[in-house]
C-alpha cells in the first residue's frame, strides 16, 4: 500500500511539474499528462486501430486525445472511419487482439450500443475517446456512465477499458467498494435497473485513472474482497464431502483446496464455494464457466 501511494505521489507530482514546465500550452500540457499517465498501458500494446466518427472526420481528428495516439511513433495503427450507430465489427482472425481507439460521444458510450456495445468482442485495449463533453464530468454523467461500466463488466468481464475526457482518464474498477449504496439502488430503481443481485451491486467503481500499471494488474492484485464462486470437482487432487442426508456439501481436502486457498488469500477475493458439479467440468451457463483450474489458467 505505502508503495502504491509513493508512485501515485510522484506521478502526481511529475505531471504537475510538467503542466508547469511548458507555459500554458493546453495541447502539449494534455500531451504530456498522456504520455505520463499511458506509458505503461501502452507498452505492450502492438498495433493500435484508430476509429474516427465517419461524419466527424475533421472535428474527431483534431481532438487532442485523438491526435496523441495519431501521433504515436512507437505504435503502429491505423486510421477507420466508423458509424458509431452500428456495431463495430473486429476482424474474427484477429489473434493478436490488436488494440482499439474509439472516438464517441457520451451518450453512445453511457448507451453500450452500436460501437459501444462491441467492447465484449476480443481485443487487447479499448481507449473511449468522449468527444462531446467539455470540461470534467458531472455527478449524474459520472453516475449513468459508472452503471454502464457495471453491465459490461457483470454480463461480459469486460473491464481493460480507457475513458479518455479533455481533462480526465476514467476507468471502472470492478473490486472496489462504494460508500454511495443506497443512493445507488435508489437509482437503480428510478431508472428500473434490475439486473444485479445487492452483493454484485455493493463493488465496481468509475475512478479516475492515476497511471502506474495496466489494468490487469492494477486491478487484479488485490480484489478486496470481490465474491468468487469456486466450484472444486471430485478427481484425484481433490475430494469434496457430502452431507449424505441433504447431499450438500461439507468440507473440501486435497491439493485443489490447497490451491484455491492459496489464490483466495494471494489475490485476496471472498471464495463462495459452489456443489460439485455432476458433470465434473466443462460446461459454460448463463456466463459462468466451470472448468479444471489448469484449464481454466491457460
Amino acid at each position: 500500500m505505502a508503495n502504491t501511494l509513493r508512485q501515485h505521489f510522484l506521478i502526481q507530482l511529475v505531471s504537475l511539474v510538467l503542466s508547469l514546465s511548458i507555459g500554458g500550452s493546453s495541447e502539449a500540457s494534455r500531451r504530456l499528462q498522456l504520455n505520463v499517465l499511458l506509458v505503461e498501458s501502452m507498452r505492450k500494446i502492438p498495433y493500435l486501430h484508430v476509429m474516427l466518427r465517419r461524419d466527424h472526420l475533421h472535428e474527431d481528428a483534431a481532438n487532442e486525445n485523438a491526435r496523441w495516439f495519431l501521433q504515436l511513433t512507437d505504435t503502429p495503427h491505423c486510421i477507420h472511419s466508423y458509424d458509431e450507430q452500428q456495431p463495430l465489427i473486429l476482424s474474427p482472425d484477429n489473434q493478436n487482439h490488436d488494440s482499439v481507439v474509439l472516438v464517441i460521444s457520451l451518450a453512445q458510450l453511457i448507451s453500450n450500443s452500436g460501437a459501444a456495445g462491441s467492447a465484449q468482442q476480443r481485443a487487447s485495449v479499448f481507449f473511449y475517446i468522449v468527444a462531446d463533453q467539455v470540461g470534467e464530468l458531472n455527478q449524474q454523467q459520472q453516475r449513468e456512465l459508472e452503471h454502464s461500466c457495471r453491465q459490461l463488466w457483470t454480463h461480459y468481464r469486460v473491464y481493460n477499458r480507457f475513458i479518455l475526457t479533455d481533462t480526465d482518464i476514467w476507468i471502472y474498477d470492478p473490486f472496489a467498494s462504494s460508500d454511495q449504496g443506497v443512493d445507488r439502488h435508489r437509482y437503480r430503481y428510478e431508472m428500473g435497473y434490475e439486473d444485479l443481485t445487492f452483493e454484485e451491486d455493493s463493488f465496481g467503481r468509475l475512478v479516475r485513472y492515476v497511471g502506474g500499471e495496466p489494468l490487469p494488474i492494477f486491478l487484479f492484485h488485490d480484489m478486496r474482497g470481490y465474491p468468487l464462486r469456486v466450484q472444486i470437482f471430485k478427481s484425484v487432487y481433490s475430494r469434496p464431502v457430502l452431507d449424505r442426508n441433504t447431499g450438500l456439501l461439507r468440507r473440501i481436502s486435497g491439493v485443489d483446496w490447497q490451491v484455491a486457498q492459496t489464490l483466495r488469500d494471494r489475490l485476496n477475493y471472498t471464495m463462495q464455494l459452489q456443489e460439485p458439479d455432476k458433470n465434473y467440468f466443462g460446461y459454460v451457463k448463463n456466463q459462468t464457466r466451470s472448468w479444471a483450474i489448469k484449464i481454466f489458467t491457460y
